[in-house]
């Protein structure tokens, strides 16, 4: 008799629990976008008593989730990047860019190989169906590629940017 009487008690309780929300369920209201107002949930990650984030948190979630890594903190991601690089300028004499894969401005990927400071790579070039063969040569961070390519220099998350202001990012 008594399991049933609890039985009943919870069939009761429950649709009325789910009534009761929380203040951060209350807080997150859909955008005319379709994107979501994260205050309240910035302020449960951040651990905060109240349930309104200040400008500055909301501008850093904003401005850095499209680049945000996943599982890792993208400034110590970065930080772990430019002491590889910097490490690898110290052994050899330059940045080791061999085995790694790269974008360039087009969004073509091609690979990089390395013998000692020299680099090796096939390009897809514009208006011509075959790859060619460029050659280089790498000083530190200094990339320095057979013309028509500019200068460039190996960033600290080991994309490359030439003087004319186009990037090679590091895909891999």
């Amino acid at each position: 008799m008594a399991r049933v009487l609890a039985l009943a008690l919870a069939a009761l309780a429950l649709p009325r629990a789910g009534a009761v929300g929380s203040g951060v369920e209350t807080e997150v209201d859909a955008g005319v976008d379709g994107t979501m107002d994260m205050s309240a949930y910035m302020d449960v990650v951040a651990g905060a008593a109240s349930s309104v984030s200040s400008a500055e948190d909301m501008e850093e979630y904003q401005t850095n989730k499209v680049d945000r890594p996943k599982g890792a903190r993208r400034r110590a991601h970065e930080r772990g990047l430019q002491a590889e690089l910097l490490s690898e300028v110290a052994s050899s004499g330059c940045a080791q860019l061999g085995g790694k894969w790269f974008a360039d401005p087009h969004g073509n990927l091609f690979q990089v190989e390395q013998k000692g400071c020299m680099i090796d790579f096939m390009l897809t070039v514009a208006k011509s169906p075959k790859k060619h063969r460029k050659r280089g040569v790498i000083r530190g961070t200094d990339v320095m590629i057979e013309p028509p390519f500019p200068a460039g220099k190996v960033l600290a998350n080991q994309s490359i940017r030439f003087d004319n202001g186009k990037d090679w990012v590091r895909k891999w």
